[in-house]
């Protein structure tokens, strides 16, 4: 299985319609829009919404050519130059015959809200023989907040420590990359939502599942 980034964030734009205007922006990023709209006129000054922080970025080894951004790897994992997608290198798992696990993990601090967010690509060779867990968001102490995994027929699942949580997800082809995203609000081990995007898309959605852990701090992949 392999992995690449980026992770990324998005800013806002104003959109206004106005039959006549002058638009201009302050070093703030706020627009002042001046608009005459027949016997009306005035002004408005609209601030974009504030794009997401992005506090960790690794393009899948592309820039250091090693896992000098990460905390620490296991089983056979290398930065890959044969099967890319988006630039020079990705990671690949191996996971081998006997189906041994394989990744890398962030550094803690990661994740210190209640909110966040993390995107990459994924492809795998083959189909596991079980359930195999594609990335976990996980406390400092490596419990498991909420995971993504695939099942041996390639179905996509989000799960909390120990159970499965909402509907099963689309079914993954081998050797296609697809594009993942978890986006998460937990506010309690019964408060809380997940959202899973694959290629922009919504694939599963959960609110309020009953989970173990909550105190979001980094991620495994």
């Amino acid at each position: 299985n392999q992995l690449q980034g980026p992770y990324c964030s998005s800013a806002g734009e104003p959109n206004l319609s106005t039959k006549e205007a002058a638009a201009a922006t302050d070093d703030a990023g706020a627009w002042t829009i001046s608009a005459s709209l027949g016997w009306r006129a005035g002004t408005v000054v609209v601030r974009p919404a504030e794009a997401p922080t992005t506090v960790f970025l690794e393009p899948g080894t592309d820039a250091t050519q090693d896992f000098s951004f990460w905390s620490a790897t296991g089983g056979t994992i290398i930065s890959d130059t044969v099967v890319v997608n988006t630039g020079p290198r990705s990671i690949k798992c191996t996971s081998g015959a006997g189906g041994a696990a394989a990744s890398a993990t962030s550094p803690t601090g990661i994740f210190t809200a209640t909110t966040g967010r993390i995107s990459f690509y994924f492809r795998m060779t083959n189909l596991p023989t079980g359930t195999n867990i594609l990335l976990k968001v996980d406390t400092s102490g490596a419990a498991t907040i909420v995971r993504i995994q695939v099942t041996s027929a390639g179905i996509l699942q989000l799960a909390e420590a120990t159970n499965q949580i909402g509907p099963n997800g689309s079914t993954l082809s081998t050797g296609v990359w697809y594009r993942l995203c978890l986006a998460w609000s937990v506010t309690s081990t019964t408060v809380n939502q997940f959202y899973l995007f694959k290629d922009t898309v919504s694939d599963i959605s959960v609110v309020n599942a009953t989970i173990t852990n909550t105190a979001i701090n980094r991620f495994q992949a």
